[in-house]
């Protein structure tokens, strides 16, 4: 059946949540939960100024991947740096306040264009002629794969993480993928999105079967206090400042 451009498009509209899929130095897949948006007709992902890290790599390798709301979108990307709020304020600030709660207290901060300057501040990530195709799953739990050279999401199945063989060394994965490195990224979500949570498991695929060499994160809940929803964006201004020299290259080579 034909991609409706447009109803791809909405999906990645309405979802909160999407996956993003890159590589890193050694070319081996990485996978990161994302807010998915759709700016003038184009699929985005952005990233405030005090993380940079996925925009990083993707300056540097730009194949990616996007599946959010059953769209999956493959292709090379281009990032481009808005360190002032303009942009923000036209394109993503309505959009993130409806996908992610929290951003209306954050928002609502007397001058907190001047105070959470990293965070009004983005690096947009978009794709340069993207191929677009629909996926009857959702994105809760994929793996991420790189196959000549294009970046792949998968979606497997929510109840992969009820099976007690998931903590296991050896994790079925009960979909065909290609061989090789894999990444595998759980996404949950409390409600309201107070907690982000997630939990990737990288290692190498053979016959459908991923041998994890690495976990990283956690799928339960925290619930962090306000002292220490206050530490972290304090965390998150100095983590921005330390970007400062990266921030200033990119504005320089826009100009």
């Amino acid at each position: 059946m034909k991609l409706d451009l447009s109803d791809a498009l909405e999906a990645i509209d309405r979802a909160p949540v999407g996956v993003l899929g890159l590589t890193a130095k050694d070319l081996t897949p990485r996978a990161i939960a994302v807010t998915p948006y759709v700016i003038e007709g184009e699929p985005v992902v952005t990233t405030t100024l005090a993380f940079l890290g996925k925009a990083k790599m993707l300056r540097n390798r730009p194949a990616a991947a996007l599946l959010a709301g059953g769209t999956h979108v493959g292709g090379d990307t281009s990032v481009v740096m808005h360190e002032s709020s303009e942009w923000f304020d036209e394109h993503v600030r309505e959009a993130e306040a409806g996908k992610y709660p929290p951003a209306k207290s954050l928002l609502s901060i007397p001058f907190h264009r001047r105070l959470l300057w990293w965070y009004v501040g983005r690096a947009a990530i978009t794709f340069d002629n993207p191929l677009l195709r629909t996926v009857a799953a959702r994105d809760r739990v994929t793996l991420t794969s790189v196959v000549d050279g294009t970046v792949e999401i998968t979606p497997l199945a929510d109840d992969l993480t009820a099976d007690p063989a998931f903590t296991a060394e050896r994790v079925e994965l009960g979909a065909e993928v290609a061989d090789g490195p894999g990444c595998l990224l759980v996404h949950d979500e409390t409600d309201g999105m107070a907690e982000l949570l997630s939990l990737t498991l990288r290692g190498d695929v053979r016959d459908g079967v991923l041998t994890v060499t690495s976990r990283q994160g956690s799928l339960e809940p925290r619930d962090p206090g306000t002292l220490a929803q206050l530490s972290s964006l304090r965390e998150f201004g100095r983590a921005a400042k330390a970007n400062r020299a990266t921030i200033d290259e990119w504005n320089e080579g826009q100009r």
